[in-house]
């Protein structure tokens, strides 16, 4: 480009703005680049200063020019200038992005002042294994807020909802959608714990007929998992043979791994565990599925802490956090 064109028709700020927020070829890096190439007078300084390749820059700056229909940039004495069309696009530029930087300022403005409590029942074993990282997330966007996590199991995480005493409860389905809102978080199968020395230890996987004569550890009978135990057990046409019972299905694994018995739970509890010592088997002709989510009392008036709450966990269970953190 050796002549500047000629100057291209004056719009309003604001008409032009809503322009450029309602083309679906232009993002914010484009303008951006475009800025910083002025700024520069050049591909290679502003490439430096932005941390990105020249061909990126000049790839964003043709797709601009050809949206808009407008030529930018002019060669002279090796470095870009802009073209009369080029300035006025500048400035219109300039306050888009001052009008971003805005926008974004206000939003985290908004997101700090997002203060309260945050209430959570979950088994103990479940806050390691999926709360941690949550949270986390959680406390640095949000970090007025205070979170409570209540290590309670079975039924009781229903009822601290029904009295309002907690926000969120983290169960198995099935749940009553009537009464509870629930965002799903994990669907695996559940895997049979054996020691390495038992006489199932070598298979991948076993029918649950076949467990008549085994010896189980089990988790207590307010669980929805020992339900689904025991309709197993009726289902297969025996009664089972139950060692030990507890809340704390850790202690259920290193039990298994003593050899006390044989246990059922979820592929990720098992992984959380010291398992060396134990060999994992599916299970067939039998209800094994583990279908956790986390539940919320329907028609309940949420804070802005936990509407936030609610908000992050869907992004997170659905792996479509926008910072790309994975599960």
């Amino acid at each position: 480009m050796n002549e500047q064109p000629k100057t291209a028709p004056v719009m309003g700020t604001e008409n032009y703005v809503g322009r450029v927020m309602r083309s679906k070829g232009v993002d914010i890096k484009q303008i951006i680049y475009f800025v910083e190439i002025a700024d520069r007078e050049g591909y290679s300084a502003a490439a430096k200063s932005l941390s990105v390749s020249q061909p990126t820059l000049s790839v964003a700056i043709q797709k601009l020019e050809k949206e808009f229909g407008l030529n930018l940039f002019y060669y002279n004495a090796k470095k870009m200038n802009l073209t009369s069309e080029g300035k006025l696009f500048y400035s219109y530029a300039r306050d888009f992005l001052a009008a971003y930087n805005r926008m974004v300022e206000g939003s985290w403005s908004i997101s700090r002042e997002i203060i309260g409590n945050v209430s959570i029942v979950a088994a103990p074993v479940l806050s390691k294994v999926y709360l941690g990282e949550l949270l986390s997330i959680y406390h640095e966007k949000y970090p007025g807020v205070t979170i409570h996590v209540e290590g309670k199991c079975g039924t009781s995480g229903l009822e601290l909802l029904e009295s309002q005493d907690a926000d969120f409860a983290m169960k198995m389905m099935p749940i009553d959608e009537s009464k509870y809102d629930i965002i799903p978080m994990v669907n695996q199968n559940l895997k049979l714990g054996v020691h390495k020395s038992h006489r199932l230890a070598s298979r991948k996987a076993v029918s649950f007929r076949e467990l008549s004569n085994e010896t189980f550890l089990t988790v207590s009978d307010d669980y929805s998992l020992y339900r689904q135990f025991m309709k197993n057990c009726e289902n297969a046409g025996f009664t089972p043979n139950i060692a030990l019972s507890s809340t704390d299905c850790d202690f259920l694994a290193s039990l298994v791994s003593r050899n006390w018995g044989v246990f059922l739970m979820g592929q990720s509890i098992w992984d959380s565990v010291d398992n060396k010592n134990i060999r994992l088997l599916d299970v067939t002709d039998a209800d094994v599925t583990w279908d956790l989510v986390l539940v919320s009392k329907k028609g309940r008036v949420m804070s802005n802490a936990s509407v936030a709450f609610a908000e992050l966990a869907r992004e997170y269970f659905s792996g479509k956090l926008a910072d790309g953190r994975p599960l």
